[in-house]
C-alpha cells in the first residue's frame, strides 16, 4: 500500500506472491531514499560510490536479521531485478 502523506490518500496497492519479490520492494525503497537524497542522480545506476556505500550502510541492519536476502541487495544495485520484478 502507498500513502502519499502530502495528501494523505492511498494511491496504490501491490501483491506479492512471494517472499523475495518483497523483500524486493522493500529493499528497493531504501535504495530510492538514498536516491532522492542526492539531486544529480535519478536511479541506482548513476549512483556514484559514496551513494552506493550509504544504500549498503542503511540496509545493513536487515540483513544483518534477514541475510538470507543479500542477493536481493546485490541485484537492485546491479541493476539485475527482472527476476524480482512485481
Amino acid at each position: 500500500m502507498s500513502i502519499d502523506t502530502v495528501q494523505d490518500c492511498l494511491y496504490g496497492t501491490s501483491i506479492y506472491t512471494d517472499a523475495q519479490k518483497l523483500a524486493h520492494r522493500l529493499f528497493n525503497e531504501v535504495a530510492t531514499d538514498v536516491i532522492l537524497k542526492y539531486e544529480d542522480y535519478d536511479d541506482i545506476s548513476n549512483l556514484n560510490d559514496e551513494g552506493r556505500e550509504e544504500v549498503r550502510q542503511r540496509w545493513a541492519p536487515f540483513l544483518e536479521m534477514l541475510p538470507e536476502y543479500e542477493n536481493v541487495c546485490e541485484d537492485i544495485l546491479n541493476e539485475n531485478s527482472n527476476s524480482h520484478i512485481e
